[in-house]
């Protein structure tokens, strides 16, 4: 009978180490009674995976028991939580989030004499100029600093007008301005992968890491990926990135 029980419990420590090792993906909404609750970045920091939330606070990520999760927006205070069983078996977590507000408990202006209005304190502060280029009166200290290509284009144009008119003619000059505009849309391509962790493109679009850049190749060429870029709007160019993704793996 003793041996019975034994193996009883063994089997049964077995089975919930293995339930609990399993990994499942937690369903659940972010929400909020003062602040929107879209792109919310969802963190799970035991695996390094993440996602964001949609227009509804919605989102689902994989996890196991005892993974640590954490909730951040620029909007919110950041919270932690700690993936239970409990929250397993709900079709639908619910996660409060409230509003990040920073507060100063007091501030000292009698070193120099201040009154805290800022109307009249701006008189009587001692300022010092600032010392910069301009004030330093420095030569070309607002000149843009170019790139490689920038400066093989500017002196193709800059060489004299029988240079000029030999590299216009002969298409160096066409085959540079085409490479700076290359690089321009290469960088900006770059800005919006930084916008998202990698985990994202593997999680949510299905993209293998090693094909991120190749896939974001695959969008710049697109017609219309550079007016959506433009629109600087995040969770416009993720839906975008969404659609394309599909077009993407489909012709694997």
């Amino acid at each position: 009978m003793s041996k019975l029980l034994l193996f009883s419990i063994l089997v049964f420590i077995t089975f919930t180490t293995v339930a609990q090792q399993k990994q499942v993906d937690l369903k659940g909404t972010v929400t909020s009674t003062t602040e929107e609750v879209v792109g919310v970045y969802v963190l799970n920091r035991t695996t390094e995976k993440g996602t964001i939330t949609n227009l509804n606070g919605y989102f689902s990520i994989p996890v196991r028991v005892k993974d640590t999760l954490e909730f951040s927006a620029v909007q919110f205070a950041n919270k932690v939580v700690v993936v239970t069983e409990t929250m397993l078996k709900t079709n639908n977590y619910i996660v409060p989030l409230y509003e990040s507000v920073t507060t100063l408990n007091e501030v000292v202006v009698k070193p120099f004499n201040l009154s805290g209005d800022l109307s009249t304190d701006l008189n009587n502060l001692p300022l010092k100029p600032v010392v910069d280029g301009r004030s330093l009166g420095l030569p070309n200290q607002n000149v843009k600093i170019l790139s490689s290509g920038e400066r093989a284009l500017y002196s193709s144009m800059s060489g004299g007008p029988i240079l000029s008119l030999i590299n216009a003619i002969n298409g160096q000059t066409k085959l540079l301005k085409k490479r700076v505009e290359r690089n321009h849309r290469y960088q900006k391509t770059m800005r919006v992968k930084r916008y998202y962790a990698d985990s994202l493109f593997v999680n949510e679009l299905k993209i293998e890491k090693d094909k991120i850049d190749l896939f974001m190749w695959y969008c710049e060429f697109k017609d219309d990926f550079q007016a959506v870029i433009n629109t600087k709007d995040q969770l416009k160019i993720w839906a975008y990135l969404r659609k394309m993704s599909v077009e993407f793996r489909s012709k694997k």
